[in-house]
């Protein structure tokens, strides 16, 4: 299966395997309720150093199964402790930022780091229209 970018899929390699993890609400809730941390603080912690690989293997194996592999924590955890975890670390983290912005990570970064005044004018409207509604 190839990862489908337009649905927020990320392809992954463990075991000299490709595998894709997509990112849905139920992969989501699952991930929160298992790791007892929300998406945003689970984002924070991979960007800080303090994602524990028990957290790294929950995200993955739920990424896997809403993709429809069958993954369990436990084993996506060897694999990664296998393959080394600096492998699966951008994947990983490049499926929560999809789950964040429905798929548009690049775009939203582009848009944060922009150097023309036009980006936040336009939020700013967004905003307003938003709470007119």
């Amino acid at each position: 299966m190839t990862a489908n970018p337009h649905r927020g899929e990320v392809e992954i390699e463990l075991d000299g395997k490709r595998f894709v993890m997509r990112p849905t609400f139920q992969a989501i809730a699952e991930i929160e309720q298992q790791t007892g941390t929300g998406l945003i603080a689970l984002l924070h912690r991979m960007t800080d150093g303090g994602l524990r690989v028990s957290d790294l293997a929950v995200i993955v194996a739920a990424g896997l199964r809403a993709a429809g592999e069958p993954a369990s924590r436990d084993k996506v955890g060897s694999l990664l402790l296998q393959d080394g975890l600096e492998k699966t670390l951008a994947p990983a983290s490049q499926f929560l930022m999809n789950a964040v912005t429905g798929g548009k990570a690049e775009a939203t970064a582009k848009n944060a780091g922009g150097n023309d005044a036009g980006g936040d004018a336009e939020s700013a409207g967004n905003a307003e229209a938003a709470e007119t509604r």
